[in-house]
């Protein structure tokens, strides 16, 4: 771009006043007229004043032409009387006054006659101050002083000025030179050579000289360099299109390998499932010892080839930059669970203690994205594991101070691993960066963990440290922030086991700790023995009134088989007493060898709440007929829709190992029709099936079910946050993603394990448990729903088609948010059905869909107003 130094046309500068000179000239002028003119006025009153003066002598003169005109007072009062006088009196020769009189009359201005003086003899004078001069002659004074002095002013300010524009005149011409210098007409000589005006002339033509000059070299410099950033920008703009172009290719290569990988992960992870699931089962039947080895290195391998599909499907997402946060509640206990539960096989290999501890003031439920939190722990806890030979594990979850309201928490994963020195920190978060040592053995693993915890970290705009001292261990941080959730579990589901009293056999300092954090919130009365010889001691030797109500035994895999074990569990005793144990192993053989020697039921110290908890509960009442791990699901009927032969065959397996009726569909249409006829309490549904898939299934059951009797969870080998709230807006109580163990099956449905069998199909649909335990939020509802209720009816009433899509979408997030069902299937349906149609009116179907949403609005809000009138 062209820089100009001056503007082509030439500016017209008007000259200013110059006050400086102006006042130099004008005060010394105008004062000196000034001057004159007062002594003018001057000379003119003491004109007037004189001929008054010799008109008043006279008249004395005649007056006091005799000797007796002064020597009396009278005479003199008498004399004075034909004179004009303002004061009047005889002064002898030593000046005392004598025949003093004096007239009233205000003191003459100006001008001010002076006192006239008469001698009458040698030793006498007559002293007479005159009067002033007659008003009227006094005003004619005036008035010619005033013109003297207005002429004289104005002569003043003529003469200065006229002076003013010859003493201007030099500067004014060297001004219009200078301006048509500054036009370009640099050959015009200046007006004036000499003097100061000469002298500012001639230093303005050079300057004007070297500034045209300048001026032609950056000109010509501009124009140079004009034309080399036009051809830069030619350049990079055809280079920005070639690498537009690229990224495109790139952005389209990526999002082809993204969809292949997707495409990958599902068809690896399903083999993968049952190759898992498979040798959990056959890890439970009757092995060789070199046969349970072989099974484990497959479960293991298996589980490690799983991890390893999670991280470079992770780490093509972080790459392609499409992965994306999604914000649900959840609940930070099954996180915490589920984690530990799928890594314990590998820490228990070891003969590691895995120990976790969440801390009562954290909230339980939050509102976050779990499967990132998840995937941080997953990493995190794996890498402890792989790095530490002996010890423990740590994970502590506590609360740090809240931020602009959200809340932190710390995620804590501490080993007594090796450590790492300060090089490896500061590599530690590279991607593919593995440390090995010389001499240990190798560590497997894609080296893209901890890169992508750091990438996931920052997603979450959390934080995460280290810190790590050789020798003694390492200690990963990891804060994240949540958003509060508005609805959080009650006490009441956990009441049971409240007031009881546990014995527990515990060694380890640190796994006593967290087992006792869990005991103390389930309200029981706790006591510890550190030995299991003291323990037997003290049963043997309680009154029965003192003995606990049950006893959990915290064992390592190697204290098993010890006799002090043994002598505790076929200890005979009056009543009896349930004994539970808690062991670091997941070897079922090792489980059945405590079972065969007493034990009531055996769990991994790694087993998430809802199975330790009903493990207790069945302590407090056992029964030899209902064994945990073959019983939890014991006359409960399900139904398995899946397409993969071996994942059907293992989850078949595996449901009835829990003692679950199990109905096995090949596809979505199957399980629809087995379903009508069966109505099974629990149905497992693949989501990519032939002939109609999972979503499909779910529409159509949910629709004849607007209760939601059944539950229904997805099973898929990966979900995105979107398809996974999608999929439970369609109808699913909760999504599985594959591959899961008996544990995760469990955990997913604990919640619809508490109610007994069958109970669902008897039970009248109630709002939500919140709504039911907070007045406030019942009393708001109970506006809410029919405001609600009456927006859509309005729309629907009217035909307004989009009025009416939006009132049910309001209403169906109600529903959603609050799991009042049939409402949210009936809204659901409705609200689906809104975004098919082009009319309101053409479609019939959507009035029993009206009907059906107004009769579950009706029955939620008559419940709420009994049970609020109650409260």
């Amino acid at each position: 771009m062209p820089i100009y130094l001056e503007d082509p046309r030439p500016i017209k500068r008007k000259a200013r006043l110059e006050f400086p000179l102006l006042l130099s000239l004008f005060l010394p002028i105008v004062l000196l007229h000034l001057g004159i003119a007062a002594l003018w006025a001057e000379h003119l009153g003491q004109s007037r004043l004189n001929e008054q003066a010799v008109i008043l002598t006279q008249q004395a003169v005649t007056a006091f032409s005799t000797p007796e005109s002064w020597r009396s007072e009278p005479a003199f009062t008498q004399a004075l009387s034909h004179l004009r006088w303002r004061q009047a009196y005889l002064q002898d020769a030593q000046g005392a006054r004598v025949w003093q009189q004096d007239r009233l009359m205000p003191p003459p201005a100006w001008p001010r006659p002076a006192p006239l003086t008469l001698r009458l003899d040698p030793e006498i004078q007559l002293v007479i101050a005159p009067p002033p001069l007659a008003p009227k002659l006094q005003d004619q004074l005036h008035r010619q002083a005033l013109l003297v002095f207005t002429l004289a002013l104005g002569a003043g300010l003529a003469l200065s000025c006229a002076l003013y524009l010859f003493a201007q005149r030099r500067l004014a011409l060297t001004l219009a030179w200078a301006e048509r210098l500054e036009s370009g007409q640099l050959s015009d000589l200046p007006p004036f050579r000499n003097g100061i005006s000469g002298a500012i002339a001639k230093t303005l033509q050079v300057l004007a000289q070297r500034l045209r000059f300048s001026h032609d070299a950056l000109q010509q410099h501009n124009d140079y360099s004009r034309r080399r950033s036009e051809a830069r920008l030619a350049a990079l703009t055809a280079g920005r299109d070639a690498h537009k172009k690229t990224i495109e290719k790139l952005q389209q290569m990526l999002a082809s390998r993204s969809e292949f990988m997707s495409g990958m992960s599902h068809e690896l992870r399903t083999p993968l499932t049952a190759i898992v699931g498979f040798s959990d089962l056959l890890e439970k039947t009757e092995l060789s010892s070199e046969q349970a080895e072989f099974v484990q290195t497959i479960r293991k391998s298996a589980k490690g080839l799983v991890g390893m599909i999670s991280d470079l499907l992770d780490m093509e997402r972080i790459e392609a930059g499409r992965l994306d946060l999604h914000e649900v509640g959840f609940d930070i206990h099954d996180i915490l669970e589920d984690t530990i539960s799928l890594l314990a096989p590998l820490a228990y290999s070891k003969h590691l203690e895995l120990i976790s501890l969440v801390f009562h003031d954290v909230p339980s439920r939050l509102r976050g994205d779990p499967t990132r939190v998840q995937q941080i722990l997953t990493n995190l806890i794996s890498n402890a594991i792989k790095f530490t030979e002996r010890g423990q594990v740590l994970i502590r979850v506590s609360r740090q101070p809240d931020e602009q309201d959200r809340i932190w928490l710390k995620f804590q994963v501490e080993d007594s691993g090796p450590g790492l020195n300060q090089e490896q920190l500061s590599q530690l978060f590279t991607a593919f960066q593995r440390f090995e040592r010389t001499g240990e053995k190798r560590i497997t693993g894609s080296g893209l963990g901890l890169h992508i915890v750091k990438k996931l970290t920052d997603l979450l705009q959390g934080r995460i440290e280290v810190e790590s001292e050789p020798g003694v261990g390492s200690i990963f941080s990891a804060c994240l922030p949540f958003a509060p959730h508005a609805q959080q579990p009650h006490k009441a589901d956990w009441d049971i086991l409240r007031n009881t009293r546990c014995w527990v056999l515990e060694q380890h300092d640190l796994a006593w700790l967290s087992l006792q954090h869990l005991l103390e919130f389930w309200e029981v009365e706790t006591r510890r023995f550190s030995s299991a010889t003291k323990l037997w001691q003290t049963l043997k030797g309680a009154k029965p009134q003192k003995l606990p109500d049950f006893v959990l035994l915290g064992l390592r895999a190697d204290e098993a088989t010890e006799q002090s074990i043994a002598d505790i569990l076929s200890l005979q005793l009056d009543p009896p007493l349930a004994i539970g144990c808690l062991i670091n192993s997941v070897d079922g053989h090792l489980h059945k060898h405590l079972k065969d020697r007493g034990a009531h039921t055996v769990l991994p110290k790694c087993s998430n709440r809802a199975s330790l908890y009903r493990s207790c509960c069945e302590l407090l009442n056992p029964d030899p007929a209902n064994v945990l791990a073959g019983q939890a699901l014991k006359s409960r009927q399900v139904m398995v829709a899946e397409d993969n032969p071996a994942s059907r065959h293992y989850l078949k397996a595996l449901l009835a190992s829990l003692g679950a009726q199990v109905i096995v569909a090949e596809n979505g249409q199957e399980a629809v029709k087995l379903w009508e006829s069966e109505k099974p309490e629990f149905v497992l549904l693949d989501l990519h099936m032939p002939k109609m898939d999972g979503e499909q299934a779910s529409l159509a059951i949910r629709e004849a079910d607007p209760a939601g009797a059944t539950v229904m969870i997805g099973m898929s080998a990966y979900v995105s946050p979107e398809e996974e709230r999608a999929w439970q807006d369609n109808g699913f109580n909760a999504i599985l993603t594959k591959p899961f163990d008996e544990h995760q099956l469990l955990r997913c449905l604990h919640p619809w394990l508490q109610r007994p069998a069958h109970s669902a199909r008897l039970e009248k649909p109630s709002p939500a448990a919140q709504l039911v335990k907070d007045p406030e939020l019942a009393r708001m509802m109970l506006e809410e729903l029919p405001k609600q209720l009456r927006d859509l009816d309005q729309a629907f009433i009217q035909g307004e088609l989009l009025s009416a899509r939006s009132a049910a979408h309001q209403l169906h997030g109600t529903a959603a948010f609050f799991h009042l069902d049939p409402l949210k299937t009936h809204v659901f349906l409705m609200e689906k059905r809104l975004k098919e149609v082009d009319s309101i009116a053409r479609h019939p179907r959507l009035r029993d869909d009206m009907a059906n949403v107004s009769s579950a609005v009706e029955a939620i809000v008559t419940r709420l107003s009994a049970q609020t009138r109650a409260s």
